[in-house]
Parts: structure tokens; sequence; C-alpha cells
């Protein structure tokens, strides 16, 4: 599986991370080595979860950060790959997006001009 590029997530790195969070594809990521941040079971029972469903529920051993793209929260390194359809779209889609930007500007800009101040 190929992940997205590393300016991708610092772009969209949404400067959340923690021990436990859900990928907007439901696949659940936590850390599996620091217990001291865990309410007494609870990690133990995530392992569980785990090797019942490893799936849906993903451990490693570093902390969870998320990206957030459109309003949805992508956990760094999901195997869900959605980080990089996404960026997939913004590079197939680069220079329309730029003409597309380029024109809302210009109505930002005629909206600005319209103002008293």
């Amino acid at each position: 599986m190929k992940q997205c590029s590393k300016l991708f997530s610092e772009v969209f790195d949404s400067h959340c991370g923690g021990i436990v969070r859900t990928c907007s594809c439901g696949i659940i990521t936590f850390n599996c080595i620091d217990r001291g941040f865990y309410d007494e079971g609870e990690l133990d029972a995530l392992l569980k979860k785990q090797k019942v469903n490893p799936e849906l529920y993903r451990a490693v051993d570093y902390t969870v950060t998320t990206m957030t793209f459109s309003g949805i929260e992508i956990v760094n390194g999901c195997s869900c790959d959605t980080a990089r359809k996404a960026e997939e779209f913004i590079r197939i889609n680069a220079r329309l997006l730029a003409v597309y930007l380029r024109g809302y500007a210009d109505e930002l800009r005629k909206q600005a001009a319209n103002i008293d101040v």
C-alpha cells in the first residue's frame, strides 16, 4: 500500500494526536506501548478486540496522529488509502483547481472592493 506524501500530511495535518483515533473509514488505531495513558483495562480491551478483528483495530508503537481533508479525519498511516486517493485527486486536477482558485480569488477581491470600511 502506497501512502500519501509527507507534504500532503504536513499541509493537512490536524495537529491532533493521542493514544486512540478512529479514521473516517472506521479503522481504530491505538498506541499499544504507553499503558500509563489508558484507564484500567482499556488497553487490554483494545488488544483483545484487535485479536478478534484485526482489520478494524490497528496497534502502533507511537502517538496516533491525524490529518483533516474535506471535513473528514484521516489517521496517518491508515490502511484505508483515503489520504493517498485525496492527494492523487489534487495532483490529477491541479490545473483545474488552479483555474478555479484564481476565479474564486477574483470573486473575493470584487466582494472586498464593494465593502465600505
